[in-house]
């Protein structure tokens, strides 16, 4: 029979990574940004504590599959019987008065302490099929016109009390109702990391092609005969999703023959024909405007018909950067190709606090719009260019120290 010697010791392990190791990646742990405050509510005789707040906060804000828990304050008196609430059109009574041999009643508690787990899905009906669907964030939207539409995700929570009054002759029963919004903010995340980008963003391209998406387009020309078309390239980073907090960078190039692109983008006067180095502003009306945003489709199903409005949800801003190369006069090509390039940054605005979603009669989706506008010299000459890439937003970024070691 062979012998073995003695076991090795059972290695130690750490959340932290040690001195020769190194963390690749994590997945976020459910509810480690959960506040600890309790937020109160009062009214003339009752009061409500929810508890994970912040305690300052307008509305609670609940995670998806969180727990709604608290309790209610009652100013009681000796002649009141039970009390009631409903959350999500499901009644649960908190406390209801017994009733002894000699008819007398028990006194209610002047706190009763409640759980309800938040649900993350409802079902839908369509026709005689019957599924689940995720539920929906809290959102708002409306739209002004000629026609107007408006898309609307709320939660509230109802809490009924019904006081009992017994008298020699009568009983009379008061029911007192109070409605609190609640905010609902399903937490999602990103899988990757955004590319680490430098000022200047084009050497980027070259060393780490896989980490950006190219869009190519052309500028065409109203009529063949007046100009020649001019190429437009624009780069993003190659990631499955985006949070609502990034900055998320981009690359914008125009190329093209010196005489549509002096044509499309005026380089200044003077006998010096390289592209000047300024700068453009996403809010101004530049000679050649270059407008890139984060836009949002809302799709409204209303009994059959549906509405689509577009909404813009952030904005950045870019600048031009200097030439690669100098074109001077004396060049041997009477037409040589020029290429003019921006980089810059675009984020959702802070009113932004959901990404996309389906619950089947609404639908939000959102894409990345760049919009090229020629300038005054060549607004006859050449067609505006629109450019636009689905994305899909979520609430979290990607993060590469896991909170539970911090």
């Amino acid at each position: 029979m062979a012998t073995y010697g003695i076991r090795a010791p059972i290695p130690s392990y750490a959340t932290l990574p040690q001195a020769d190791e190194e963390r690749i990646a994590y997945s976020p742990r459910p509810g480690f940004d959960s506040y600890r405050g309790t937020l109160v509510r009062r009214w003339r005789k009752e009061s409500l504590a929810l508890y994970d707040q912040e305690e300052n906060a307008e509305l609670p804000i609940y995670d998806r599959d969180d727990v709604l828990e608290g309790r209610l304050s009652l100013f009681v008196s000796k002649d009141e019987a039970s009390v009631e609430r409903t959350i999500f059109s499901r009644d649960l009574k908190l406390w209801e008065a017994p009733t002894d041999k000699r008819g007398s009643k028990a006194r209610c508690p002047g706190t009763l302490a409640f759980s309800f787990a938040f649900p993350s899905t409802y079902l839908v009906r369509s026709g005689e099929e019957l599924w689940r669907n995720q539920l929906p964030p809290s959102y708002r939207a409306v739209f002004l016109g000629l026609t107007t539409m408006s898309a609307i995700c709320t939660y509230h929570l109802t809490l009924s009390v019904t006081r009992a009054y017994d008298c020699k002759i009568w009983t009379w029963k008061n029911t007192t109702t109070h409605t609190l919004s609640l905010e609902y903010r399903p937490k999602t995340y990103t899988i990757d990391p955004l590319p680490n980008v430098a000022l200047d963003s084009r050497p980027a391209f070259k060393y780490d092609p896989n980490s950006w998406l190219q869009l190519s387009n052309t500028i065409k020309p109203i009529e063949a005969d007046t100009a020649r078309p001019v190429e437009c390239t624009l780069f993003l980073p190659n990631a499955k999703s985006f949070a609502i907090t990034d900055q998320i960078p981009f690359h914008v190039q125009l190329s093209g023959p010196l005489s549509s692109m002096q044509k499309l983008v005026p380089l200044g006067g003077g006998g010096d024909r390289r592209p000047q180095r300024k700068r453009f502003s996403l809010r101004t009306a530049d000679p050649a405007l270059l407008e890139i945003s984060i836009m949002r489709d809302v799709s409204v199903d209303v009994n059959g018909e549906q509405t689509v409005r577009s909404q813009a949800i952030g904005s950045g801003r870019c600048r031009q950067l200097p030439p690669t190369y100098d074109c001077q006069e004396g060049d041997s090509v009477s037409d040589p190709l020029v290429a003019i390039d921006w980089d810059g940054q675009i984020s959702c605005g802070e009113e932004v606090t959901s990404g996309g979603f389906n619950t089947h009669d609404l639908v939000v989706k959102d894409f990345i719009q760049l919009q090229i506008t020629p300038g005054t010299s060549g607004a006859k000459l050449f067609t505006p260019l629109q450019v636009t890439h689905p994305i899909k937003l979520v609430t979290n970024a990607w993060r590469e120290l896991h909170p539970a070691d911090r």
